[in-house]
């Protein structure tokens, strides 16, 4: 296994503003990949939405792949890294939604995803649980996804 080299984005998305907030994950990766190679550049847990959307997660959640995971995987595959991010994910019955994390990828396409496992306190009222650990492979080895 060779050496990688990580970035992490600490940001404080603003509540239910996901253009915004996608803009500001993309200057994020400007900075980030004008400075150094890196191979893989993690934001936060819901980056897209913010944490405390209440009963907005429901109009803010979209499917995995969808117009987030396409634009920022597409921005992946400009600088050639991989990238990870909290989203909330919703299945095809609309009312069903997941605290998740997505990796794509260096050529634009999407590796996987994880789906919350261990919900706290409120997050119940908002996510359903996920129920799977998955392993992905990306071209540095193989990666988890977790939220804590």
């Amino acid at each position: 296994m060779r050496e990688i080299t990580v970035a992490v984005v600490q940001m404080h998305p603003r509540l239910g503003e996901v253009s915004d907030n996608l803009v500001r994950m993309g200057e994020f990766i400007d900075q980030i990949c004008a400075a150094q190679k890196v191979d893989l550049i993690v934001f936060p847990e819901l980056a897209t939405t913010g944490y405390e959307c209440g009963v907005r997660f429901a109009e803010l959640a979209e499917r995995v792949p969808g117009p987030t995971v396409n634009l920022l995987a597409q921005r992946a595959a400009d600088y050639g890294t991989h990238i990870a991010f909290g989203m909330v994910a919703k299945e095809r019955v609309e009312s069903i939604i997941y605290n998740a994390a997505v990796l794509v990828g260096p050529d634009g396409e999407l590796i996987g995803n994880y789906r919350k496992v261990h919900l706290r306190g409120e997050e119940r009222l908002a996510f359903r649980p996920g129920y799977r650990y998955p392993v992905l492979e990306t071209n540095f080895g193989q990666v988890g996804l977790l939220i804590g």
